[in-house]
């Protein structure tokens, strides 16, 4: 009977051992949020084509920016803390809501503002700017916020981060909008 508890309580302790074990690499981690971020940022890039350029219906694109961040929100609030660390995970949920919140709110303002034509009053470009403004200031504070996370933790776990593939042509739009 001694051994039995004994072997229970071993068992136990291995399962509880290997549960706190990270199921993935530290860069696996990070990738994934960075999928997920990619992810967004082609919607984001779809449906400015089709505003600026009439690349496709700019509504359409609008809710398929809407669609995929609740998933890509999903997936990474979906994701367990590694090794006790929230901070990436929860820096980039930010930041993904705060995508969500542009493509459910502001960005449909923006067009509904932009579809009024010649009849656009001086009140609405004045929203515009104020709407444009208050974004990039969000925006560059949630970013920096999640690049500050990722940088710490790929510091913590000796690995380096490459250049996201989206970084250019995010830096060349953001120097259009100045």
């Amino acid at each position: 009977m001694k051994h039995l508890l004994a072997f229970s309580l071993l068992l136990l302790v291995l399962v509880s051992a290997c549960g706190l074990k990270p199921s993935m690499s530290p860069i696996e981690y990070n990738d994934m949020i960075v999928t997920e971020q990619n992810k967004i940022i082609q919607t984001v890039f779809d449906y400015i084509d089709a505003v600026s350029n009439g690349k496709g219906d700019p509504e359409k694109k609008r809710l398929l920016m809407v669609d995929q961040c609740k998933e890509s929100l999903k997936v990474v609030q979906g994701m367990d803390d590694y090794e006790g660390n929230v901070r990436l995970r929860d820096a980039a949920v930010d930041l993904f809501k705060f995508y969500l919140t542009l493509a459910e709110d502001s960005f449909k303002e923006i067009a509904e503002i932009n579809n009024k034509g010649e009849e656009i009053t001086e009140e609405d470009l004045e929203r515009l700017s104020k709407l444009e403004s208050e974004m990039d200031k969000k925006e560059t504070i949630l970013d920096n916020a999640l690049s500050s996370a990722q940088d710490e933790f790929a510091q913590k776990y000796n690995f380096k981060l490459s250049e996201n593939k989206y970084q250019k042509e995010v830096d060349e739009l953001n120097e259009e909008l100045e």
